[in-house]
């Protein structure tokens, strides 16, 4: 018997330096402990747990929010977008890698579209 290798990407954008942060995260690993995506700027991490509880860093609030998804929703959909309650726009990309790559290059436009002249720093 050849089981389903359970697994999906997981990506959110560093609300301090703009920066995508996106990893690959299987069931195994994801039950086994407590998952940290980390920007390379050290100034934000996305935290994972199983059951399904995520903890997203947002581009417009000042502390992450927090998220409790199915497994189904996690590992089987080709993308799911978990927007900030506040502003809309998403702020959480889960899915296929082609897919969520493609919604984080759309969510960039429009954050830059947002920003006008300014850019993250600012």
């Amino acid at each position: 018997m050849v089981l389903d290798k359970k697994e999906t990407t997981v990506a959110y954008r560093c609300p301090v330096c703009g920066a995508s942060v996106m990893s690959m995260i299987g069931i195994f690993a994801l039950t086994a402990d407590l998952i940290k995506l980390k920007c390379p700027c050290g100034e934000s991490e996305l935290e994972l747990v199983y059951p399904i509880k995520l903890n997203v860093p947002c581009l417009f609030c000042p502390t992450p929010h927090s998220y409790i998804i199915s497994s189904q929703m996690f590992f089987e959909r080709d993308l799911f977008t978990i927007p900030c309650n506040y502003s809309g726009i998403d702020i959480c990309f889960i899915g296929r890698q082609d897919k969520v790559q493609e919604a984080m290059k759309k969510s960039e436009k429009e954050l830059l579209e947002m920003l006008g002249d300014h850019d993250f720093e600012s």
